[in-house]
């Protein structure tokens, strides 16, 4: 899900595109070089071969040396950095043993790309402690599924509009009584089945109410507008 801006963005006077700061390949913000630098979701950036880097972890690790260096060199002096990392890849799990990734130009699915998924999600833990429990709570629940049952507490209930056009039936004779029908605007007939034909009973309109019965409510032929 992309992130949105924040607002103080827009309020900026200086130089956009796409509703981002547009900055240099040095992250400079462009007019104000040496003086502001932007980095992030934030900024359009493109690196040194003119691909717009996309908003993910792995660029904005680097953006954030690479920042760091040209303001560094700004201050005391120094050699510039470009920025020119063109990503690793991309990789997202699906769940339930299955994952899909996009490494190196290689296209992965499935069981290989969950293994692979895996590790690299480990390493980009902070901490060894934080490291450790997640690998044993993988391995805990890789020994010992969970085992998950879903308990209806309360039954469901609210009111709902429904459309009918004119043929369309709303219930038919002898279906289960579960819903009471108020009619809002229209007018909907009402039949009987009885020894193989259709008996007409009576034409309903705003403000009729009824609940499907096998010894009333059949069969409506339509609600007409």
């Amino acid at each position: 899900m992309p992130s949105a801006l924040p607002p103080v963005i827009h309020k900026l006077d200086c130089r956009k595109e796409r509703g981002k700061l547009l900055v240099n390949t040095g992250l400079e913000l462009r007019h104000y070089e040496g003086k502001v630098w932007a980095l992030g979701d934030c900024a359009l950036i493109k690196t040194v071969t003119g691909a717009t880097v996309p908003p993910t972890a792995q660029h904005a690790v680097r953006e954030a040396h690479a920042a760091a260096v040209n303001i560094a060199a700004a201050v005391r002096g120094g050699r510039r950095a470009e920025f020119c990392f063109e990503g690793l890849g991309t990789i997202g799990s699906l769940g339930r043993g299955a994952a899909v990734a996009q490494v190196f130009g290689a296209k992965v699915s499935g069981l290989p790309a969950w293994l692979l998924w895996r590790p690299i999600y480990l390493t980009k833990m902070p901490g060894l402690n934080r490291k450790i429990r997640i690998a044993s709570d993988w391995l805990f629940h890789l020994l010992f599924p969970p085992e998950l049952a879903q308990t209806r507490l309360a039954a469901e209930g609210g009111v709902r509009d429904q459309h009918f056009e004119p043929g369309d039936i709303v219930f038919r004779q002898g279906d289960l009584g579960d819903s009471v029908y108020v009619i809002k605007d229209g007018e909907c007939e009402a039949v009987r089945e009885q020894n193989g034909e259709e008996q007409f009973l009576a034409t309903l309109r705003r403000g009729c109410a009824g609940r499907p019965a096998r010894s009333r409510w059949c069969k409506s032929t339509a609600m007409k507008e």
